[in-house]
């Protein structure tokens, strides 16, 4: 499957690869022409080298825009780019240099034997040479050194769009984390207040007990308080029934008091939960 690259990438590229073939040509013509020519030549293998640079960072730079990826994907070739560019520039270099030798050394060698001087201008000649390939030395550690500093300034960039990534990812996770802290704390209130209800339920239920427990045992006291004040009293007729409706009275009353005590602990319970 084909990479999908933007428009703008490929417009670029094409412009890349077309400098890159002119440089090329240039390059193999300057061997086979004289000293001038040679040098016009190679003085436009230059320019297209130096197109074919800005094409290549407009490349990256549009590159660098593209997700992570389709920018993954693409980074071995414009690496393969980079150094194809280097060595063309090392190329076009050397072809000057040779260049600006065969035109020093060969255009003045009959006027030299004219004079006959021939030996003194050779190495004049080397002494100048000398000193224009130290000077081109230089011109290429500065470049190189101009190179570099444009790459640290790109690696720069990149480390800084990442910084800013990142910075925006833990911003994020911030907010998630003091939205999960307030959540927290809600749910913390609650549970606190479901304990506390919990707890007062569980009072109200035992103080309900209490309350049924000695109501039950009230009855039944005052049930066998009565039975034994019957005992001890003669006995008629008409008292048995008279005994057993105050003990059937006693146990109602007992019975009602438990059910309106029980009605208004539910009632209490309700009103505490809710």
């Amino acid at each position: 499957m084909a990479l999908q690259v933007p428009e703008m990438f490929a417009d670029y590229e094409r412009d890349y690869a077309r400098n890159r073939q002119e440089l090329d040509d240039r390059l193999r013509a300057a061997e086979a022409l004289l000293a001038d020519a040679a040098q016009k030549s190679l003085s436009e293998a230059a320019q297209r080298a130096v197109r074919a640079d800005s094409a290549l960072k407009q490349m990256e730079m549009e590159a660098r825009s593209l997700p992570a990826e389709t920018r993954a994907a693409l980074s071995p070739k414009l690496r393969k780019y980079r150094e194809e560019l280097v060595e063309r520039r090392k190329a076009v270099e050397e072809a000057q240099r040779a260049a600006s030798r065969r035109a020093l050394l060969g255009d003045r060698r009959d006027e030299d034997l004219e004079k006959g001087s021939l030996g003194k201008s050779v190495r004049d000649r080397e002494r100048l040479l000398g000193a224009t390939d130290g000077l081109d030395q230089a011109t290429k550690r500065l470049e190189q050194a101009t190179r570099e500093a444009l790459e640290t300034e790109r690696i720069g960039i990149d480390v800084m769009s990442d910084l800013r990534q990142q910075r925006e990812i833990i911003l994020s996770i911030g907010a998630n984390v003091g939205e999960v802290s307030e959540n927290t704390g809600v749910a913390k209130k609650l549970l606190d207040s479901m304990m506390r209800r919990a707890m007062m339920n569980r009072m109200v239920t035992y103080v309900a007990v209490g309350v049924v427990a000695l109501a039950l045992i009230g009855a039944v006291y005052f049930t066998l308080v009565d039975r034994s004040n019957a005992d001890t009293m003669p006995v008629t007729e008409s008292e048995p029934r008279a005994s057993l409706t105050a003990e059937s009275a006693g146990l109602h009353t007992a019975v009602g008091t438990v059910n309106a005590s029980l009605a208004q602990i539910i009632e209490f319970t309700n009103s505490s939960g809710s």
